[in-house]
């Protein structure tokens, strides 16, 4: 092979190993890019999952009590606000058909221990409409007012048994299940206020 002929070869070969280095870097290149894409793309549904496991409605409770009466000064109804405070970041609703407020008399006869009388069942209308359920937003406040017929004054126990969506009973049946504890009874929110309902209404 006379030098001629050499150069124009080792022109061709470099020629040839530069295209394939061009391919093979322009190869490179999109693999890089379209599996960085995907890994990015992965972590967004990561993070995007991570969210919906952690996001979970965080319910307040405050019952608020009055004393309202009939005539002649005789407390006849004790009348509780319910107030309901989203502070998680997630909607919860919840179901007043099935929830409660009740109320029971509290008495003693000389022991600590007091004695609850029968329960009484709250009442919740509203005038021309019925609401079965309501929608509670994160950092909403929702308000209810519940009114209690009563014959007796002295010292009440108010329970309000609120009862949420489908999704928190089974975000706290998980919980409570992986703490070890059993619960057959659905999961509700709710809150317990101790009232007086005095002898006279001023």
């Amino acid at each position: 092979m006379s030098l001629e002929e050499f150069k124009f070869f080792t022109a061709g070969l470099q020629s040839i190993v530069l295209v394939i280095a061009v391919i093979v870097g322009g190869v490179w290149a999109l693999y890089r890019f379209f599996s960085l894409k995907s890994i990015e793309t992965a972590k967004v549904e990561l993070i995007k999952i991570k969210q919906e496991l952690t996001s979970q409605a965080i319910l307040e409770i405050e019952l608020v009590a009055t004393s309202l009466e009939i005539s002649n000064g005789v407390a006849n109804y004790i009348n509780v606000l319910v107030k309901v405070k989203n502070c998680g970041n997630k909607e919860e609703v919840i179901n007043w058909d099935e929830s409660t407020l009740k109320a029971v008399k509290l008495t003693h006869n000389g022991n600590e221990e007091p004695i609850m009388e029968e329960e009484i069942l709250g009442y919740s209308q509203l005038i021309g409409l019925v609401q079965n359920s309501s929608v509670v937003s994160p950092n909403q406040i929702n308000i209810h007012s519940f009114i209690i017929p009563i014959n007796k004054s002295g010292v009440y126990l108010i329970d309000a048994k609120l009862i949420g969506s489908i999704n928190s009973e089974n975000y706290a049946k998980e919980s409570i299940e992986s703490s070890g504890i059993r619960q057959s009874e659905l999961y509700w929110w709710g809150g317990s206020i101790y009232y007086e309902v005095p002898n006279k209404i001023v």
